[in-house]
């Protein structure tokens, strides 16, 4: 039970082995401000809390210490969350003193506890820089496949307006999420986000917007197709309509070069 007092085996002068089991007090532990998961809901912690009343802290979480002294956790926030809840003394925890901390946390969490998508892509992009690693690299730590990671880690170019709501709200998957990135402009983003959010659009649909040709790209098109018409045409067969032609494809040009200076 972690509300026992008696902690023995915790060093007074702070000098831990790693991976050795401490019953560490509660008030010296502090969360890692980079953990991973940001928001913790109070109804799951506090059927934590019973719990850990009832049978203490079952699983140890991990922590380290930084280079001014403090105990920081790695893994098992919510554990502790709970336990402060339940008013424990103490928790058993693990030290742990290599420099991969932010991969054991964001693998735990991965495995224990669904990340928001928007969360699981800043934890992935924490690591990948933190480390150095490349996708492959960082597919083989995670255990899911490059082009997975790859997906995953570009949610991190959606507009932070987009972030901060999905980090609120858990109804926007990944998958659809994926498919507003690839619209590529943080305009045309927001926009798809917008039906999204209000109109609970589907990825298919999505998919099928993003698709679709943009004015310009339709515009630019029918300038193609006029380009060749003129290139393949021989104006000197056109007899008595060829003023009305060059007529008409002044206009054009005059008409394009008002529009241009407009803009």
């Amino acid at each position: 039970m972690t509300n026992d007092t008696n902690n023995n085996n915790f060093p007074a002068d702070n000098t831990f082995t790693s991976g050795v089991l401490y019953h560490v007090p509660m008030t010296l532990l502090t969360a890692d401000p980079g953990q991973p998961r940001q928001l913790f809901d109070a109804e799951p912690l506090a059927e934590m809390s019973v719990s850990i009343k009832q049978h203490g802290v079952i699983q140890p979480i991990t922590f380290r210490k930084d280079p001014d002294g403090k105990l920081i956790i790695i893994s098992g926030e919510r554990r502790f969350r709970a336990s402060q809840i339940a008013k424990q003394v103490t928790i058993p925890a693990i030290y742990h003193d290599g420099d991969n901390h932010a991969e054991i946390a964001l693998v735990e969490n991965l495995h224990r506890v669904d990340l928001s998508p928007i969360e699981e892509a800043e934890a992935l992009h924490k690591v990948k820089v933190a480390r150095g690693y490349k996708d492959k690299e960082l597919s083989d730590v995670i255990g899911k496949a490059a082009s997975t990671i790859s997906e995953i880690l570009s949610l991190n170019k959606l507009p932070e307006e987009i972030k901060t709501i999905c980090k609120k709200e858990s109804r926007f998957s990944r998958r659809v999420l994926i498919e507003v990135v690839k619209i590529g402009t943080e305009d045309g983003m927001l926009t798809a986000f917008e039906k999204l959010k209000n109109k609970g659009v589907q990825r298919d649909e999505l998919r099928d917007e993003r698709m679709k040709p943009s004015h310009a790209e339709l515009m630019l098109k029918k300038v193609k197709t006029l380009h060749k018409a003129v290139k393949r045409a021989d104006f000197n067969n056109f007899g008595v309509e060829l003023e009305k032609i060059e007529s008409e494809l002044t206009e054009l040009v005059t008409l394009i070069q008002s529009k241009v200076q407009k803009k």
